[in-house]
């Protein structure tokens, strides 16, 4: 399947450059959708010039890219035409000697457009699906109870009784420099306290 377009241009003056484009309008049908197209492309060679016939030849592949859903409904199909130029750059210039030799008046331009027999298909699936998000969510879930659960034992077997021994022992040293601490004072004022010495009053005199 192809479509030829002829154009005819009578005029003697030299063409140095030509320019190509196609263009058709995005369409949209529920899952389907056929994106814009936008395609040029220039020829031209420097230091010659378009030749009295030009054969241009452009071939449409056709892309189509199928996105699967993740909760398993329809596919999404996108597509969009990709042209590529076949055409012999050679064929369609002239040097000026061979434009000047040559007797032919009219320029001739003919445009064929063909669709390739194969076409390019990209497969789009989701990362994981619905029931593997649930599973991991799922497992993720567990996962975090069990690990609250060894954090409370381990603070209930380990970090308590260890927070508590060390309180303990905390305490006891606490106790133990009072108690050397009230005994290290009364031990300075015993030795302060002055001797008591007595007096023999059986052989004083009363008067």
């Amino acid at each position: 399947q192809h479509v030829s377009i002829q154009v005819i241009i009578a005029d003697v003056k030299t063409i140095g450059a030509l320019r190509i484009g196609l263009y058709g309008d995005k369409h949209e049908n529920e899952n389907y959708v056929l994106k814009e197209l936008k395609f040029y492309q220039s020829f031209f060679k420097n230091g010659s010039i378009l030749a009295r016939n030009l054969p241009v030849a452009l071939s449409l592949t056709k892309v189509i890219n199928e996105t699967l859903s993740i909760d398993g409904g329809q596919s999404i199909f996108g597509g969009i035409f990709i042209p590529t130029s076949t055409t012999d750059y050679n064929s369609l210039f002239f040097t000026e000697d061979q434009f000047v030799r040559s007797t032919l008046t009219l320029t001739t331009l003919n445009i064929v457009t063909s669709e390739t027999p194969y076409y390019v298909k990209n497969l789009q699936e989701p990362i994981a699906k619905s029931s593997e998000i649930v599973f991991q969510n799922l497992l993720f879930t567990t996962v975090c109870l069990e690990l609250f659960g060894l954090i409370f034992l381990l603070f209930k077997l380990l970090l308590k009784p260890m927070y508590y021994y060390i309180l303990r022992k905390k305490s006891t040293h606490s106790q133990t420099h009072v108690d050397n601490k009230e005994h290290n004072y009364a031990h300075r004022l015993n030795d302060k306290t002055p001797d008591t010495h007595y007096v023999d009053m059986s052989h004083t005199a009363y008067l």
